[in-house]
Formats: structure tokens, C-alpha cells, sequence
């Protein structure tokens, strides 16, 4: 019994301090977009969650338990599933067209040298349209093998984790490199005729938030980018490591000013980064969004290829009747990187 006696004393002794940092990171999540740093806390929305939780079950566990104290947990609880559960809440799938389009973003990272990983992914996912992200020549040559089944592609190689490339198996009407920010980060823009319409993809990578200017720099990409989307007319497609997660203030702008739709809603939280850890402590750092011409059929973090980040795959169809269904959720000239044909 003393054992038992312990162990209670001691989850009653680090539920309370849990219960005040549960709170006060509640408070900063509220305040994301007024500074970077509260921004960042709200990246890890989930983590907060399943932290409420583990306090939440100390406090069932210890003892004594203080009423007030035990009150107190449970704000910061229901406020992190306010904004969690709609990502895991089934969404009725809307009347589509019978053509699906598969779309794969994996970030390779640069100094991975598992590139069979990659192909072998690639070989078993066949999707129509691939994102690659962090790609360099040596990343671009190592993957030579997938010209074949993808003879329409633009790339623009660096190294420096800012590389990106666009596969596709179906032939392109247009492709450039675009600049979203004052930074020299480049995104990539395509499009291409699929039943009877003409859809654009977006490849896209900001600065990771290491630091101020680097957040700053990445929200006005975001930002120009949401713009670019919403002044643009069609069916839209955007893949890539957008560094950060839908919990962001910056990301709920995004959403709200491009208008588009995360292939996560009602699927789960879906974290792809890092690969090392638990489950639980992973982020969803890569995206797949689209308008709202195209419905969710699946979408699913792919196996490790050797990166810091877990591919990401999505499978589309066009909605029979666009206008009708909506989730609400929250020329340039040519360079290195022009489309590539044989």
C-alpha cells in the first residue's frame, strides 16, 4: 500500500505545476499572432493536447485531489480539443468525377543519400504529379531513373535545403520558377489540362522558423503566395514543407486568404516531422492543400525514405459539383529550371 500511497502523492504533487504550465501555454497559444515566439508555441497545439491529457489523468490518479485544482485542468484541456477534433471529425465525401489525380510531396533532405528509398516509394505510390523538396544535382541525377515515367518536369536544383523539383506524368502547359518573398526562395508553378480543365501546382518551401527574420520572411512568403492564389482563377494544387503546422495563426491566414483546403481535414493530424521520436511529437509540417474544385478521397504519411521528414501522399477527384460543396477550415521568363521534356 505505501507504494501505491507514493505514487498517487507524488501525481498530485506534479499535476498542479503541469495544470498552471497547461494554462499558461493555453494563454500563449492565444496570442501567436502578435509575436513569433507565441507562434511557435502554437505549432505544437497537439503535443499541448495530448500534455492536458497526461495531467488530466494525474490528477484521476493522485491524491489528494483538490477540487479547485482539478477544475483548473480542464479549460486548457477543452480549449486544445476545440481546435483538434475538427481535424479528426469524418467529412461526408461529396458526388466526384471518377479520375483521381495522386499528388506526393517528400522533403529528400539534402544530405540523404537514400535515394532506392525514394524510387522505391515513388515505384509503389506511382502519384501523377511528385513534389520533391531539398533537392540538389546530386539529388536530381540519383533520381535520372524516374525521367521515363515522368517525361514532364522542372526543377531547379540548390545546395542549400531550398531546391526544389515538379515530376509529372501528364504534359505541362506552362512551368517557371516564382519568388513569393524578398528572400532568394524559390517556388515552382505548373499547370496542365486534366479533364477538360486547366490545374495549376504550386511547389513551395519557406524558411524554417529559427529566428525572427526567418519567421517574418516565411509568413510573407505565405502570405504573397495566398495572394498569387487568390487572385488566380481555376483548380489549384499547393505541396510542399510549408514549415508549419494548421495550428498557426499564419497558417489560419493562409487558408482564409487563398481559400484552400487541407487534405488533412477529418483524416487526422498526419505529422511528418521528425521521423525520430514517438508518433505523438511528430508535426504536420508538409502539406497538400487544393481549391475547392477537388474533394479528399485518402491521404497518408508515406514510409521513411531516410530524411528528417516522412513523405506525404494525397489522393484528389474533381467534385461533379464544385460550386456546391466547400470545407471550410480556415509570365515569367524562363531559366535553368524550365520544363524539361525528352
Amino acid at each position: 500500500m505505501t507504494i501505491v500511497t507514493d505514487f498517487r502523492e507524488a501525481c498530485a504533487r506534479w499535476a498542479k505545476p503541469l495544470t498552471a504550465l497547461n494554462l499558461i501555454l493555453a494563454i500563449a497559444t492565444l496570442c501567436g499572432k502578435y509575436h513569433p515566439w507565441f507562434d511557435l508555441i502554437c505549432q505544437l497545439q497537439f503535443q499541448l493536447l495530448m500534455l492536458c491529457i497526461g495531467t488530466t489523468v494525474f490528477w484521476l490518479l493522485g491524491k489528494p485531489r483538490p477540487q479547485r485544482w482539478t477544475l483548473l485542468a480542464l479549460p486548457p484541456l477543452l480549449f486544445h480539443c476545440y481546435f483538434i477534433t475538427p481535424w479528426f471529425q469524418p467529412i461526408e465525401l461529396p458526388p466526384v468525377e471518377n479520375a483521381l489525380i495522386r499528388v506526393a510531396t517528400i522533403n529528400v533532405y539534402t544530405s540523404n543519400q537514400n535515394s532506392q528509398a525514394v524510387l522505391e516509394l515513388i515505384a509503389r505510390e506511382q502519384p501523377e504529379i511528385l513534389v520533391l523538396v531539398e533537392t540538389d544535382r546530386r539529388w536530381l541525377n540519383s533520381l535520372s531513373p524516374l525521367e521515363m515515367y515522368y517525361p514532364h518536369r522542372i526543377s531547379h536544383p540548390r545546395d542549400d535545403n531550398f531546391g526544389l523539383a515538379i515530376y509529372s506524368r501528364i504534359p505541362f502547359i506552362n512551368a517557371h520558377i516564382r519568388q513569393f518573398t524578398s528572400a532568394d526562395i524559390p517556388s515552382l508553378v505548373c499547370s496542365f489540362h486534366m479533364n477538360g480543365r486547366v490545374v495549376t501546382v504550386v511547389a513551395t518551401h519557406p524558411l524554417p522558423p529559427v529566428n525572427i527574420d526567418y519567421q517574418v520572411l516565411r509568413d510573407q512568403q505565405l502570405q504573397s503566395l495566398a495572394q498569387f492564389i487568390h487572385d488566380r482563377q481555376g483548380p489549384l494544387i499547393v505541396a510542399g514543407d510549408l514549415n508549419l503546422t494548421m495550428f498557426s495563426p499564419v497558417y489560419r491566414s493562409f487558408v482564409e486568404t487563398s481559400g484552400l483546403q487541407n487534405t488533412r481535414k477529418g483524416q487526422g493530424v498526419l505529422g511528418t516531422w521528425p521521423t525520430s521520436g514517438t508518433r505523438i511529437m511528430r508535426l504536420p509540417l508538409d502539406h497538400i492543400l487544393h481549391t475547392a474544385d477537388f474533394a479528399t478521397i485518402n491521404c497518408r504519411v508515406g514510409p521513411s525514405v531516410g530524411s528528417d521528414h516522412f513523405p506525404f501522399i494525397a489522393d484528389l477527384a474533381f467534385l461533379a459539383n464544385p460550386l456546391d460543396f466547400t470545407i471550410p477550415d480556415q509570365p515569367d521568363s524562363p531559366t535553368e529550371g524550365a520544363p524539361q521534356n525528352p
